[in-house]
């Protein structure tokens, strides 16, 4: 795995225990802000619109739903973005070894991890904006924990200039892209999951006995969904908000058909 489009599936499971390696931020050292303050970043409108789960109300009737949009929808439900992953290239190949411990200066880099046996990629935290960047040898680079399209793009920027800091002239990030969001909502009601594997045993995986949640993986539009008995959805797979918010819509039409509406009869 050298390079990052092909981590990206990798990276969902694994990415908790990479996080768990490094240090607590507050506690170490930050590059220096001032590189990105001349730098434009690319403007993302569709995640700034994300509505809050502030903004939340009660959710939709069946006949209700149909007639909303689906960012009516969205908004009714809850639908936040909790991680985007981004990628980008800053076009250079890049000794990782020699990136963790310049040579020439023997300066560190600052709040990074890189494990070769283990990760192939150096896994490095920014404060401003507040975010985490895997770097490859290959010369890409993917950002995550952030839940704001701008976030991402200004971190990626802000790590090309301290590649160029650190020897790599030629680095310049080009190429963005979004590979996965993951949002959060709530249908607002129990769900019945046994009914619904049943009913939908093509899309679902359950296995109650190792994780509480079904998995439905919806073909049209493209998203993967966690369902939980209490209401509670994840959504992964997707790439913008609204494509995020249209199979939302579409699953809560299915979902409105199997609400529990007496707790005694699941």
């Amino acid at each position: 795995m050298d390079d990052a489009e092909d981590v990206i599936d990798w990276l969902d499971p694994h990415i908790p225990f990479v996080l768990d390696e490094l240090d607590p931020l507050p506690d170490l050292p930050d590059e220096p802000d001032a590189s990105t303050s001349g730098s434009k970043v690319p403007t993302a409108a569709s995640t700034s619109s994300t509505p809050s789960a502030s903004s939340a109300v009660s959710a939709p009737t069946s006949t209700l739903a149909s007639t909303l949009s689906p960012g009516d929808i969205a908004k009714a439900l809850g639908l936040t973005a909790e991680n985007i992953t981004m990628c980008a290239d800053a076009n250079v190949r890049v000794d990782l070894s020699r990136y963790m411990r310049d040579p020439a200066t023997g300066k560190a880099a600052g709040n990074a991890h890189y494990a070769p046996g283990r990760y192939p990629f150096v896994c490095q935290r920014l404060r401003h904006p507040r975010a985490t960047v895997l770097l490859f040898s290959s010369g890409k680079i993917t950002c995550v924990g952030v839940n704001r399209e701008e976030d991402a793009c200004a971190a990626l920027i802000k790590f090309g200039e301290m590649l160029r800091r650190r020897g790599w002239a030629g680095a310049s990030v080009t190429t963005f892209a979004v590979r996965n969001i993951v949002l959060k909502a709530n249908a607002g009601f129990p769900i019945s999951l046994a009914r619904l594997a049943r009913d939908h045993e093509k899309h679902c995986t359950w296995e109650p006995e190792l994780f509480p949640a079904l998995f439905y993986k919806m073909d049209e539009p493209r998203a993967h969904f966690s369902v939980f008995s209490n209401g509670k959805l994840v959504i992964k797979g997707v790439t913008t908000v609204a494509s995020a918010e249209r199979a939302l819509k579409a699953f809560y039409s299915i979902l409105l058909k199997y609400q529990i509406l007496d707790l005694m009869c699941v």
